[in-house]
């Protein structure tokens, strides 16, 4: 559970009785912004509530029309929220207190989860929504970090790419540890912090349950990392679509995103493979018109062009791009005709910064697209799948690509290792759905199997068949294996709900080695199932069925149940994404595209209005009234007092209707505009704000809930305890933003920001640096040589590699020649004609074992081709791959000893 805390404070040194902030941040499209409070300096609390949009927009303007205190919270963006605070009198402080559960992400590894702090919204390509104003030009801010983590197992490893850290366990047991940024240097808040957790079991089946009284509901979360054998697929096209706009140009991104696209060229399938690349930005374009055979002189045609690409495609226009994909052309002299597809899967690869605003109709072309590919067992499926690329990456866009295209979303930075993030994407594209299973579903222990919902591809006419006792059922999680006008007041009414409600509605795809989750509210009922079961069907009709053991949690006294809220969340996204499935609507009609729309805007306030979650059609409204007071108050004075005389006079506050912001490196907003004029107003240069925040995480112990990681079911970890402290290293450039058509607002004083906020596990306070020095850019932190990228790029279609000095430098590091290595060529290979591509191709695969033997699973597709290419012509010989790939291991082992 994140908190994120913002304090403002109003001297009142321009003469207006109050003052009003707009404030634009990020919080990540799987967050559930679930609770919304205003903490006055006197002690009072205002909360919020959520309440259909523009009625919850109505009474945020009447309150202020009456100079009350009041807040706004909506959403204005998947991943971009707007907070209003309004009439702010003199000399007040008001302590903003914004709440939302968020799910933790895959990293690289099988038993690794992904901590992010975004901290800014990136520049996004596109009309923005009306009420988001345009920033200005960021600064820098500092901060500091301090992490307690807490897990149920071993920790194996806590690392940070985005920052330096230093990392204290603080049991004997290794299962809790603290973890602080490195105060030698400052760091800033021009890069999001990243921490990656490593630790056993983190990736097996589990599912938390937790009653609500008042509502006498049960929510569960099923979570598993599936692990199980599958033959790959057979033959398959891989397009790669690739952004080459203007924003990939800054911070290497595109540097990055071209290194991730070469190394999945150089692992994909030598037989029977197809591919293609295609670039876009404002245009356009294809390596070829239609995809051609994966051979060596195509790879090497392909991966010319990649190391010739440049930031040189102007805007962001992915949706011609897709459409594209999606409807290759030949020409035939001046007529074109569709493309006519091959009865082959086909997997579309988007890399990208993700930095658009306008993407529900992409989503909508790439559902309609997997729906008329066809089914697994048709042989001519689709899917996407989506490397968010850089720091302010849209998670809307990335991880909204990946579900409509029954994919996988990863997201990384430059500061990041790519082997593992590429790895993973084409591992999941490898193998088919669900490995080939069909007739998914989950029985929750709630009135028997047909009682919840089944999986979107099976036939409406099976739906209502009982499924058979199983006989054999076959086991998916085998430790044995290891796998490589929007707000207007609706009419419509929706639906009764069913008592079991499935989020998503259909088992999605899930795929070797990738989380898979499926959460479920169960109403009417208190009972807790001691098991939930996933059933399945195999091609041949032999029943698959997975049992997990329930475990019961207990939801807080104080704050939103988490797993009802997360559960919530998934059900308002899946309605906000089309999918009116929950809704008892299979598939959209264009004949009531406006009844269609109703009943979803309907659905989702009503969702939003039961479970207190914010949404697209639903806000947090919080007005003055008959509120607590609360004992933990605040002195305004002492905030005010923190203010530097030199540094208030230095930056001289001009009159003028603004809201102030910041952009690319730390694109938040945050406002002020005046509510009234005192009879003898001082002088608009003394008008001084301050702006403090913190960010504070709910610890959640097994004491009280007798369970691990309550806010993420989907890990083993106790959510942890993160504080950062901000300073303001120098004050921001604001920007002016007219408030009169919508308030009808006179000019306010200038104001300054700082920005800062978090995502899960984080703790962050903010305040002013007298400091007028410019501040200290750090250098983007580089990874190590990956020895995996290196070898990765080395290596040919085939899986073989060329005895050069190119890989000589890369496994010997200068420390043995070439003609060292040429010499130590084993006799029984010396003579055959391939003998120096097979000695070089053990080679590479020993040092990809010596030195990244604790990643297997990310260099498995390029040890796999090498073994390929090497039992190939070993074939029938008295020795084999792995005789040939240990003496090149000894061989490797001893010219570095020789040759110090």
């Amino acid at each position: 559970m994140v908190t994120l805390t913002q304090s403002f404070v109003y001297p009142g040194h321009t003469g207006y009785d109050s003052v009003d902030a707009k404030y634009v941040f990020p919080i990540p499209v799987g967050g559930a912004v679930c609770a919304f409070e205003l903490h006055t300096s006197d002690g009072h609390v205002v909360t919020g509530k959520v309440k259909e949009a523009r009625q919850a927009k109505r009474e945020f303007q009447a309150a202020i029309a009456e100079n009350k205190l009041a807040g706004l919270l909506a959403k204005e963006a998947s991943d971009v929220f707007v907070m209003h605070v309004g009439s702010i009198k003199t000399g007040q402080s008001v302590k903003v207190i914004i709440s939302y559960a968020v799910e933790l992400a895959d990293d690289e590894l099988l038993n690794q989860v992904r901590f992010s702090l975004p901290t800014y919204v990136g520049e996004r390509y596109g009309t923005p929504p009306s009420s988001l104003p345009v920033p200005s030009t960021a600064k820098w801010a500092k901060f500091s970090v301090h992490v307690d983590v807490q897990m149920a197992s071993l920790i194996e490893n806590v690392v940070s790419p985005s920052h330096r850290i230093s990392v204290v366990y603080n049991d004997i047991g290794r299962t809790g540890c603290s973890v602080d940024l490195q105060s030698s240097l400052p760091s800033f808040l021009h890069k999001e912090f990243i921490l990656s957790i490593q630790a056993r079991k983190v990736d097996a089946p589990r599912c938390v349950a937790e009653f609500l009284p008042e509502r006498h509901s049960v929510a569960l979360s099923l979570t598993l990392v599936p692990r199980f054998g599958v033959r790959p697929i057979k033959k398959q096209e891989y397009i790669f679509v690739i952004d080459r706009s203007g924003s990939m140009d800054g911070s290497r991104k595109l540097d990055y995103a071209k290194d991730a696209l070469l190394l999945m060229l150089k692992s994909l399938p030598s037989d029977r493979t197809f591919f293609n690349i295609v670039s876009f930005g404002g245009r356009h374009s294809s390596l070829w018109k239609n995809s051609q055979p994966y051979t060596a002189r195509n790879l090497d045609e392909a991966v010319m062009h990649v190391d010739a690409m440049s930031a040189n495609m102007g805007g962001t226009e992915l949706l011609a791009a897709i459409e594209s994909v999606l409807s290759p052309r030949r020409s035939q002299g001046s007529v074109f005709r569709l493309w006519k597809p091959q009865a082959r899967p086909r997997s579309v690869f988007v890399i990208t910064d993700g930095e658009i605003w306008q993407h529900d109709q992409l989503f909508r072309t790439i559902r309609r697209a997997v729906a008329a590919a066809g089914s697994p067992s048709g042989g001519k499926y689709l899917r996407f799948f989506t490397l968010g690329v850089g720091h302010g990456a849209s998670t809307a866009l990335c991880s909204g690509i990946a579900r409509a295209g029954n994919g996988l979303c990863l997201m990384t930075t430059q500061s990041e290792d790519l082997a593992g993030k590429c790895a993973r994407l084409l591992r999941a594209s490898q193998v088919p759905p669900s490995g080939n299973l069909s007739k998914l579903r989950v029985d929750w222990g709630y009135g028997g199997l047909d009682s919840g919902p089944r999986s979107g591809s099976d036939d409406p006419k099976l739906l209502k068949t009982k499924t058979k006792d199983p006989a054999a059922p076959t086991n998916i999680y085998d430790e044995a294996v290891e796998p490589l006008h929007l707000g207007a007041v609706t009419a419509f009414q929706p639906p009764p709900s069913s008592n079991v409600q499935q989020a998503p509605f259909a088992v999605p795809d899930f795929y070797p080695g990738n989380r898979f989750i499926v959460s479920a509210i169960l109403s009417q009922t208190a009972h807790i199932p001691n098991q939930v079961v996933l059933h399945g069907e195999t091609p041949d009709g032999e029943a698959m069925a997975l049992k997990v053991d329930v475990l019961r949690v207990e939801s807080q006294v104080a704050g939103p149940p988490l797993i009802h809220t997360l559960a919530a969340h998934r059900l308002v996204q899946e309605l906000e994404d089309g999918n009116l499935e929950s809704e008892g609507i299979r598939k959209p009609d264009k004949q009531r595209l406006e009844l269609d729309f109703g009943i979803t805007k309907a659905a989702v306030i009503r969702y939003s209005e039961e479970f207190q979650i914010a949404s697209k059609f639903a806000s947090f409204v919080a007005v003055e009234g008959e509120e607590p007071v609360d004992d933990d108050t605040f002195d305004d004075e002492t905030v005010v007092d923190e203010l530097d005389e030199e540094w208030r006079k230095e930056f001289i506050d001009k009159p003028s209707t603004l809201t102030c912001g910041l952009r690319n490196n730390a694109d938040s907003d945050i406002g002020w505009r005046p509510r009234g004029r005192n009879e003898h107003p001082t002088s608009t240069n003394e008008a001084i704000s301050t702006w403090r925040q913190d960010v504070t995480d709910f610890t959640v112990s097994q004491e009280e809930y007798g369970s691990p990681q309550m806010f993420d079911p989907s890990c083993s970890a106790t959510p942890g305890e993160v504080a950062a402290n901000m300073n303001r290293a120098y004050p921001f450039d604001a920007y002016t933003e007219s408030y009169q058509e919508e308030y009808g607002a006179r000019s306010p004083p200038r104001a300054r920001t700082t920005q800062g906020f978090g995502r899960a596990q984080m703790q962050v306070e903010a305040s002013r640096s007298p400091s007028r020095s410019a501040p200290y850019s750090p250098p983007m932190p580089t990874p190590q040589a990956d020895p995996i990228t290196g070898i990765a790029r080395l290596q040919k279609f085939d899986g073989s590699f060329e005895l050069d000095n190119v890989l000589c430098t890369t496994i010997c590091a200068r420390k043995a020649s070439l003609d060292d290595l040429k010499a130590s060529i084993p006799a029984y290979i010396r003579s055959q004609a391939k003998g120096r591509r097979l000695w070089a191709t053990a080679l590479a695969m020993a040092y990809l074992r010596m030195k990244a033997g604790d990643k297997v699973d990310i260099w498995a597709g390029l040890w796999q081709k090498g073994r390929e290419f090497i039992e190939r012509y070993l074939r029938g010989g008295t020795v084999g791959f792995d005789q040939l790939v240990a003496d090149a291991g000894e061989t490797i082992t001893r010219l570095c000893n020789d040759h110090p």
